[in-house]
Formats: structure tokens, sequence, C-alpha cells
């Protein structure tokens, strides 16, 4: 599929999105209110673990309305002259924990010398979380993964490379589409988001993978002034 064809189906998906989150936003509102009315207003226990089964239900698919709804918004970067290597730190805080209760040896390469890059850190950060968590999902308990930072020909580069399941070659050029996943958790939008910011960025996201060996993503990101 050509750049041109993957950013055409690219806006059309997220319209379809945008229209369908708003669509589901508006009952879905309506039956949280009805539900904490109930629950407010009538007792019994079975009332209540009715009411907080609908609660939960309704707090998961308005998190699914929202993961549309970003996926649809344009991306529009507030682009800052930043350091990559403290995104990466700050992302890891919000991750170590997790890789520590899974068994995952989770390591850190950071390259010295990486330039300052004009970026939104926050938007940034997210793409690393997806990347990250992406990871974590293939490699199961007591899998590896090691992020690194530095510089590839002129450019700013960050990967994200695992140990796990890997990713089939014929798969490889579905990877980055909306919807497309092959977990059994997750939206199939993570990628898909990750990739708009990277291009939103002037860089890209590349992947490269072996089935049953593991997987290795990389962001590739203009230095600040091009440098």
């Amino acid at each position: 599929m050509s750049e041109r064809e993957r950013l055409s189906r690219l806006a059309a998906t997220g319209e379809l999105a945008a229209t369908l989150a708003h669509e589901i936003k508006n009952p879905l509102n309506a039956i949280g209110g009805a539900a904490s009315y109930i629950g407010e207003n009538f007792r019994g226990s079975l009332i209540r673990e009715f009411m907080k089964i609908i609660s939960e239900e309704v707090l998961r698919i308005n998190k699914l309305t929202t993961t549309l709804l970003n996926f649809a918004r344009p991306v529009t970067p507030h682009l800052e002259p930043a350091d990559l290597n403290s995104t990466v730190e700050d992302t890891l805080e919000l991750l170590s924990q997790e890789a520590k209760e899974s068994g995952i040896e989770l390591s850190v390469d950071l390259g010295n010398g990486v330039p300052v890059v004009d970026m939104d850190h926050n938007q940034i950060k997210q793409l690393l979380i997806n990347l990250i968590i992406n990871s974590f999902d293939a490699v199961g308990e007591k899998g590896r993964v090691l992020i690194k930072t530095g510089i590839s020909d002129g450019m700013v580069v960050l990967s994200v490379e695992d140990n796990g399941t890997g990713i089939r070659e014929e798969n490889l050029e579905e990877i980055f589409n909306p919807f497309y996943t092959t977990k059994t958790r997750g939206t199939g939008l993570g990628l898909a988001i990750s990739k708009k910011i990277a291009k939103e960025h002037g860089g890209d996201i590349k992947v490269e993978s072996a089935y049953n060996k593991g997987s290795k993503f990389t962001l590739v990101l203009p230095g600040k002034n091009g440098t």
C-alpha cells in the first residue's frame, strides 16, 4: 500500500470513528445517568451488583469513544525544544512498576550527545507508552524490552526492542492500519495514532520483526533545525 493510500484510508477511518463516537456518547451518558439515579434511590444487593456492572461498562465504553475521538482529531503538535532522553526517563517512571510486576526486564540505553528535538513532549510520551505496552504484551512474563536513543544518518532515533512473539511477515504491512490488532485487548489504534504523531513531527516509525524472535520499532525524528 502506498503512503498516499494509507493516509487516505486513515482520513476516512477517522471520519467514521468520530461519527460513531459521537453517536455512542449521547445514549451512553443517558445510560450512565439512569444507572446513577437507580443506585441512589433504590436499595438491594442485586441492584447494587447490576449498577456496578453497568457503571463499569459505561466507563469502559466511554474510554473507547474517547480513544476514537482522539484518533479522529487532527494531531497538531505543540512543538518546543525538548530533550528526548528526559522524555524516555519520564515514561519509564510510569511503566517500570508494571514491568516489575510482570517479571519483564526493562532496560534503557540513552545515547550521549542526542540533540534537542522540536517536539510535543506529551505526544511523544504517548507514542512511547504505546510502543512499550505493545512490547510488554508481546513478551509476556520474563521477557526483555530495551529502549535506546541515538543518532543515525543525521536523524534522532528512539527504538523499542523486545524478544517477544514477533510479527508475521505478511502482517507487517497491516500493523499501522487503524483497528488492526492480533491482541485480545486494546482497540488496534495505538500504532495508527503513533504513526500519525510521528508524521506530524516530520518523522516516521519503522519496524523490523521476526516471528517468534521479537520486534524492533524505531521512531525517527529530525533534530532541532534539521540536525
